[in-house]
């Protein structure tokens, strides 16, 4: 790919704007150079309509073809025009086009009438136009290789911002450089008018992945009625063969063979006796309850009030692994974009604690040890011997209370001694002081606390913080209600040998969450549109197109023969809104639905259609305040536009007979 700097200009000294003449003299020198290299024909992607008629103009004097070319493409020009009626002939757009054409040179965009952009890509194809002005519509699906691409810029507007071009879409038209047969290599040149881009977006835009396909499957209501109607046909099953599925559908056959497995596995555990039933309904509510707990922490210590009481030296309550309700010294807190923030702590353990990892509680995750840790027998930690301690890294899920009380400690020097002593060579050491002073002081705590339970108080988080958001409130309300009904079971945990027969519970019970996991990701409810699908089967028994057992209604009768627009088209003819007007009118104001364009300013319309008008955007606004209810996804295609109102209005009586007038109409929106 080569790189052309108008001028030779440095990077630093170069301008940020060129004027119209200095882009003209770079186009005349540029092609210069590619004929005397025998580097045509020519695409010239300029990413803007307004740009790609702007260059045109601007190579008025320059002229690429010989007088037999020039016979040829005048004489296939004059045949194609014998479609159009003689006034059409003489649009401005059509004698310019000609004009251009035996120079040479054309242009092809989505403002170019469908006739002209026919002729110019068969013009193209035989060679007779040399140099090409396209967007880069012309690069998707138009097999017309050149010799030569070149780039007008390597930024784009996409609607939304001005951004580099994507992988994709210069692969896309800079391999249209290099024809099969004919050319041995290809030639891609990107223009540098102000300054040459930086090399890593360069290499971002050349080398760069692709992004991965999109579907951009939309499923329509009048394919819901549709299928509705006709029994063997079910709407999931249109779903699972979209490429929006195709990922998912690759993963079913390991799915199901992971579901033979756990179902066999659950087959041969013993059922559950009658004494253990209230630990299953024990582990039921504490799971819930520690799911909606770590939630509410997450949220809770992400709030700034409480945010500014976790400082060094704060005392904590914690529960991670086999570290049961803890204290625990906060010694640092580690965050990233992206990433749960990390507390890291020094707790109490036993003075010769041991992780055995033949230890059969490790393989059962982390839930067993938070459920656990709910029962009374562990409300808080008891350390065997004195001086047993750790240093733990917990998230916001493993803290369970934050208390009011704090030890001065250094926690940089408590860190290094203990990293220092996790190396097998200081495995031995002794800890150092500071360790040794805040280990004592938070034994000391922990003693005082088991003694009296009043000894330490913690910060209740719920009321502490001003929460605003209805949703959390609700959130932390019922995680209380939940804790309330915990409290209830939780004399059946205090047993002998607890732990061996909720562990016998809590097998079967993961087990069982696990079958019903896996037979939700083999059913279609897993589907990705499958929420999407419910949703509008609710907008559509709210407007009365199906009844409550799911049967099509006469307005859904109507709609699945509506190609786009179903619901609005519907609403309009069943609501008689037709009935008194005039051919004329109908036709203006359905152009509001097929319309896409922009206007400056507000559209006109004429006075005897306002009240029509005001019709339309009532049922569509009906119609858009049930489908945002249901949350379903909004076709934005579907939205009105009457720009074209008035234009559409004229030509329909009749006043607009050709061309000419037409756009006389449209320059003047």
């Amino acid at each position: 790919m080569q790189a052309k700097s108008k001028g030779g200009q440095s990077v630093r000294s170069a301008k940020n704007f060129v004027s119209a003449k200095q882009d003209q003299n770079m186009w005349i020198g540029l092609i210069d150079f590619l004929k005397r290299n025998n580097k045509m024909p020519v695409v010239a992607f300029t990413l803007s309509r307004n740009r790609c008629d702007i260059n045109l103009q601007a190579l008025q004097s320059v002229d690429l073809n010989t007088a037999r070319e020039k016979g040829s493409v005048q004489k296939f020009f004059q045949q194609c025009l014998q479609k159009l009626k003689p006034p059409d002939r003489q649009l401005p757009q059509v004698l310019s086009m000609k004009d251009s054409l035996e120079r040479g040179i054309g242009v092809h965009h989505s403002g170019i009438l469908p006739i002209l952009k026919e002729i110019v890509e068969m013009l193209f194809q035989s060679g007779l136009v040399k140099l090409l002005f396209a967007t880069e519509t012309f690069a998707m699906g138009v097999n017309m290789p050149a010799r030569t691409v070149i780039f007008d810029s390597h930024r784009k507007y996409d609607g939304l911002e001005v951004r580099n071009l994507k992988p994709g879409e210069y692969i896309q038209m800079a391999g249209r450089a290099g024809r099969r047969g004919h050319d041995e290599n290809g030639t891609v040149i990107l223009l540098c008018k102000s300054q040459v881009p930086p090399s890593i977006d360069l290499r971002s835009m050349i080398l760069g992945q692709p992004e991965k396909l999109q579907s951009q499957f939309i499923l329509r209501y009048a394919v819901i009625l549709t299928c509705l109607r006709i029994e063997s046909i079910k709407v999931e099953d249109i779903i699972q063969f979209t490429f929006k599925e195709f990922n998912q559908k690759l993963q079913l056959p390991m799915q199901q063979k992971q579901l033979e497995v756990a179902l066999d596995k659950f087959s041969q555990l013993p059922e559950l006796g009658e004494q253990l039933q209230p630990l299953c309904r024990f582990y039921d509510l504490a799971q819930e309850y520690t799911i909606e707990k770590q939630r509410i922490m997450k949220y809770l210590l992400s709030q700034p009030k409480i945010a500014k009481e976790l400082k060094v030296g704060r005392i904590l309550v914690v529960t991670q692994g086999r570290h049961y309700n803890k204290l625990g010294i906060l010694l640092a807190i580690k965050s990233a974009p992206g990433k749960d923030t990390v507390y890291r702590l020094l707790v109490l353990d036993h003075q010769f604690s041991s992780s055995d990892p033949k230890d059969n509680n490790l393989h059962r995750g982390e839930m067993y040890y938070k459920i656990v840790s709910l029962t009374p027998q562990n409300k808080l930690f008891q350390p065997e011997g004195i001086g047993g301690h750790c240093v733990i890294d917990a998230k916001a899920a493993d803290i369970v209370e934050i208390t009011k009380s704090t030890i001065k400690v250094d926690g940089d020097i408590i860190i290094r001694n203990w990293e220092q002593r996790q190396i097998e060579r200081f495995k031995d050491s002794p800890p150092g002081a500071t360790v040794v002073k805040a280990v004592s002081e938070l034994q000391q705590l922990n003693q005082n606390y088991i003694d009296n339970t009043d000894a330490v108080k913690c910060i209740n988080l719920s009321k502490d913080v001003n929460i605003s958001e209805e949703n959390e409130l609700v959130q932390i309300r019922y995680t209380e209600y939940l804790w309330k009904q915990l409290l209830t079971l939780l004399p059946h945990t205090n047993i002998a040998g607890f732990e061996q027969e909720f562990a016998t519970v809590y097998e079967r019970k993961v087990l069982e969450r696990r079958i019903e996991e896996l037979k939700f990701k083999n059913s279609t409810k897993n589907l990705s549109l499958y929420p999407d699908y419910c949703n509008k089967l609710e907008v559509l028994r709210a407007l009365k197109y199906i009844d409550d057992l799911d049967e099509v209604t006469l307005k859904g009768k109507v709609a699945c023969e509506m190609g786009q627009n179903e619901l609005l088209i519907t609403e309009l003819i069943l609501c008689n809104m037709f009935n008194d007007l005039e051919p004329a009118e109908i036709a203006a104001l359905l152009s509001s639905l097929v319309f896409q364009g922009k206007i400056q300013g507000e559209p006109v319309i004429p006075e005897k259609l306002k009240k029509c008008v005001k019709e339309f955007e009532d049922i569509n606004d009906t119609i858009l305040a049930e489908e945002l209810r249901n949350k379903t996804i909004i076709e934005t295609e579907n939205r009105l536009n009457f720009g074209l109102l008035e234009v559409v209005y004229e030509w329909a009586r009749n006043k607009v007979i050709n061309y000419n007038v037409l756009c006389l109409y449209v320059c003047n929106l």
